[in-house]
């Protein structure tokens, strides 16, 4: 206990201690009702003490501290007299709470191990789920690519096949060459194969070339055809129109000693 409580004749009694004085009274009863209120207070009981050993006489105050600690024991065994049972059952739901918390320790542990137990095969489901999405989704981008490539090169084997064909399949060659193009250009993404993309871009304008060449000289061919058509058409018409003249010439030579006949009779009536 820290704090002391100051009590009359504090100074006499060091004074006493430090000189071993003789002329000190001893203890009375307001010394000892006060040293009783000290110890129910709690306070510093070292004045008391020191007080009673300079007196000579610590009997009272050995007695004062005797009863109050039998009035403390008495209280403490009273207390727990009033508190036993209390106590006793504290105690016992203590240590059923401790054994329900054994128990849920123990139902924790289990609902652990068998959630663990049951979320490995779910684990391992998902991963081969996921691995499985990403396998189908691969092979889904690959049947298209592949559709893709089989559309363009079945373009570009009826584009070839037309061209064999002549001259006559031009415009065909030119519609396949057409579709070619614009699936390169409209392609949600460019072709998986960067060899077939290069060949396509490299066919398609030489087939357009090439068409544009086999037109230009059909049509030069044409024209000469036309000419030399036309030059005949106009031999031939104007042989026919030789042809014509000379017969109306022919029938004017017949008729004309007919019309002379026809004079004479006329002049001779």
């Amino acid at each position: 206990i820290s704090m002391r409580r100051k009590l009359p004749g504090d100074a006499p009694l060091s004074a006493a201690g430090a000189g071993h004085a003789s002329s000190a009274s001893a203890p009375s009863e307001a010394d000892l009702a006060q040293l009783s209120a000290a110890i129910a207070a709690g306070e510093d009981l070292g004045p008391f003490v020191r007080r009673a050993f300079a007196c000579g006489r610590p009997e009272p105050l050995l007695a004062s501290l005797r009863g109050a600690a039998r009035r403390g024991t008495a209280e403490i065994e009273e207390l727990c007299r009033a508190h036993f049972h209390d106590f006793i059952r504290a105690v016992d739901d203590l240590r059923s709470l401790l054994a329900d918390a054994d128990a849920l320790k123990g139902s924790l542990s289990a609902s652990h191990f068998a959630l663990l137990s049951s979320a490995a095969p779910l684990l391992a489901s998902l991963e081969s789920f996921l691995a499985a999405r990403s396998l189908a989704g691969n092979l889904s981008s690959a049947l298209a690519s592949s559709r893709r490539c089989v559309r363009l090169l079945a373009l570009a084997a009826r584009a070839n096949a037309h061209l064999q064909a002549g001259n006559h399949g031009l415009y065909l060659a030119l519609r396949a060459v057409d579709a070619i193009d614009r699936d390169l250009a409209s392609g949600p993404e460019p072709l998986p194969l960067p060899t077939l993309r290069r060949m396509l871009l490299s066919v398609v304008p030489a087939v357009r070339a090439h068409a544009e060449r086999e037109i230009s000289r059909e049509f030069s061919d044409w024209m000469v055809s036309i000419r030399a058509a036309s030059r005949h058409l106009g031999q031939v018409a104007i042989g026919r129109s030789a042809a014509a003249r000379q017969r109306q010439e022919e029938l004017r030579s017949q008729h004309r000693p007919l019309e002379e006949c026809i004079t004479l009779d006329d002049d001779g009536v």
